[in-house]
């Protein structure tokens, strides 16, 4: 059952999800071993994402960072720098 102010038009969708579309069009390219892109295509997807101050829809973030997603990336990165070290050192 669809939540009071939802705008689902699917038979069965969660509520918030009108079609899936901008659930369905994120992205993801590796720019180079040190570089990764991740985006959505569609035209209102800024919105939902945006901090900027709202007057009529809330911030719905679909792509945040969170402390988990920092650890990682941290991890992957102090493991490549060490593995570089070491190949320098002849380790």
């Amino acid at each position: 059952k669809d939540l009071p102010g939802s705008r689902s038009t699917t038979e069965g969708a969660t509520p918030l999800i009108a079609s899936g579309r901008m659930r369905d069009s994120f992205y993801f390219s590796v720019e180079s071993s040190n570089s990764l892109e991740i985006g959505n295509t569609t035209d209102y997807f800024v919105y939902h994402q945006s901090d900027a101050p709202r007057t009529k829809i809330p911030r719905r973030t679909m792509l945040a960072v969170n402390k988990d997603i920092k650890d990682t990336v941290k991890g992957f990165v102090v493991a490549d720098i060490k593995a570089k070290l070491a190949a320098i050192n002849g380790r």
